[in-house]
């Protein structure tokens, strides 16, 4: 899964590698509904509303109280993943046969970093996840990582929108990092980066040989 705003960090051998492994490339961050106070819990809690054109119900956007998912746990974590094929076909079938599991997050908030995890977590597949905090050794680096499953993304910068927009300054650090790609990118600001990374890699047209898992 990619956005305009990414961009690739790796040659285009190393992604290719990376892809025939059996690794699910998504970051579980956080179990949710678990009664600790988790302000993502508020994505699933309450109704929201903020597609629909009427004000009266926009407005009511995370005030009115639901009833919490109870066929499986929901799991929360970054949107952006890269999945094998295998997996892909399970969360189709998953989806197929539990109706239900789509209709509830119709009126959630930012459903797409709950929607597949959570899916995911409850499969034959999440012994494979690459980034889970329930597996994790070390709960603080964990935490401070700023590797989201294929994607390096900097929620850790202070005293600016986050994610933080890349630029020349963070070359080593994507340089040393295990992630595939980085977000985000601005097509003025990160322009000296993604010329020393195209210099780094040849990656004129990163993507062309890509093929899907």
């Amino acid at each position: 899964m990619l956005s305009g705003s990414d961009f690739p960090i790796k040659s285009n051998t190393r992604i290719l590698a990376d892809f025939e492994s059996p690794r699910e490339f998504i970051r579980i961050a956080r179990k949710l509904n678990t009664g600790q106070n988790i302000s993502h819990d508020r994505n699933v809690r309450f109704y929201w509303y903020l597609d629909s054109e009427d004000h009266t119900w926009w407005n009511c956007s995370g005030k009115l109280p639901r009833k919490p998912y109870s066929r499986i746990g929901l799991y929360h974590g970054s949107q952006w993943w890269a999945l094998t094929r295998e997996c892909v076909e399970y969360i189709l079938r998953f989806i197929s046969s539990n109706s239900d599991y789509y209709s509830f997050f119709t009126n959630a908030y930012c459903p797409d970093e709950i929607f597949f995890h959570s899916i995911v977590k409850h499969s034959p597949f999440a012994a494979r996840i690459s980034h889970d905090f329930e597996t994790a050794t070390d709960q603080d680096e964990f935490s401070s990582s700023n590797d989201h499953g294929s994607h390096y993304v900097d929620w850790n910068a202070s005293a600016e929108t986050l994610p933080r927009i890349l630029d020349e300054q963070d070359l080593d650090e994507l340089l040393r990092s295990k992630a595939l790609f980085a977000r985000k990118f601005d097509e003025q600001r990160s322009g000296a980066l993604i010329a020393l990374l195209e210099k780094a890699f040849t990656l004129w047209n990163p993507v062309q040989h890509l093929r899907p898992r």
